[in-house]
């Protein structure tokens, strides 16, 4: 779903527009995220994007429960700990400014599709965290990693800090680019 066009929806305006995605792990900051209809009126949101977290590239979102909609009605009041849950941020390029402004609703929909066939046409919903004033300026500062697996075959060892692996690269690949990253090793879980 990166870098797919969805009709976005803020206020009364619709338009299509090229989406990113991006996850953080649940924390106490990002748990003041989860969106209610009451947002829109709360004058205390005091959440600021951090940019200078560590953001994880994200292909598609996974579709997932909200919060405590799978628990019986007397455990919904008990505090649930902060848990491995995924927090998705998304970016989206609009091609002409648009008044809105932070913790307004935003929502996507695919509105091209068939509207005979058996899918539901909304995609996501979520609220306006951060706005971007200056792309060429904010959008460097997120920093978005996507992460890379590269397996290769131990050929052999020919010091403490130097090793032969083989089957890791293509021919015409530089392999200058990677050197100095960390490795592990898969029979040990040594890392290097």
């Amino acid at each position: 779903m990166t870098k797919t066009k969805f009709h976005i929806t803020i206020g009364h305006q619709t338009a299509i527009r090229l989406v990113h995605f991006f996850s953080s792990s649940k924390t106490e900051d990002t748990e003041k995220l989860i969106f209610n209809k009451g947002s829109l009126k709360n004058q205390e949101a005091d959440y600021q994007f951090n940019f200078n977290h560590q953001y994880n590239f994200e292909t598609e979102i996974k579709g997932e429960l909200p919060p405590g909609a799978a628990q019986k009605e007397e455990s919904k009041t008990q505090e649930a700990p902060i848990s491995d849950e995924k927090v998705y941020f998304a970016i989206i390029q609009l091609e002409k400014p648009i008044l809105i402004q932070e913790q307004s609703l935003l929502i996507a929909s695919k509105l091209d599709m068939d509207i005979g066939a058996k899918q539901c046409r909304l995609s996501f919903y979520g609220q306006a965290v951060q706005l971007i004033k200056e792309p060429e300026v904010e959008l460097p500062k997120i920093n978005v990693i996507k992460e890379k697996l590269k397996v290769g075959k131990l050929d052999r060892i020919n010091d403490a800090s130097n090793i032969l692996v083989r089957e890791l690269f293509q021919k015409e690949t530089n392999p200058d680019v990677f050197i100095g990253l960390k490795i592990t090793l898969a029979a040990t879980g040594q890392k290097g």
